[in-house]
């Protein structure tokens, strides 16, 4: 089973090892492995995008600011926004991820949800006052 955030579970079914598809959309999903033979991340390839996803227990703040950074820099905002959230889960007093965070939200039109807020800011300000 899978789950996007927000989804609702869907089956998954084998292709290969490491490679997995779903019926209810064109969309697949595959797992690379380091040296060891131990999964280290998944790409989701849906609509001509490919969406690399990986463990978050592994990283460090500093990591997801550089991809966020990264896909930014790329126009993948929705990605952006993900790494700058996970960044800022990390280490909340981030500044840059914040900024980033920020900055990627503004490119999104704002018909979409994810769209950045005033309340949203407003959480964050307490924590870079000295």
């Amino acid at each position: 089973m899978t789950q996007a955030t927000g989804q609702p579970k869907f089956p998954l079914f084998a292709e290969s090892d490491t490679k997995f598809f779903l019926k209810v959309v064109d969309a697949e999903v595959e797992f690379f492995k380091n040296e060891k033979g131990e999964v280290t991340y998944l790409m989701l390839h849906q609509n001509g995008r490919d969406t690399k996803a990986v463990k978050k227990s592994e990283f460090s703040p500093g990591y997801y600011l550089k991809q966020g950074v990264n896909q930014y820099s790329k126009g993948n905002y929705d990605q952006a926004i993900q790494d700058f959230n996970e960044a800022i889960r990390l280490d909340p007093k981030t500044p840059r991820a914040l900024v980033g965070l920020l900055g990627a939200k503004t490119e999104i039109p704002v018909r979409n949800t994810s769209a950045i807020t005033i309340e949203e800011v407003a959480r964050y300000v307490p924590l870079y006052r000295r």
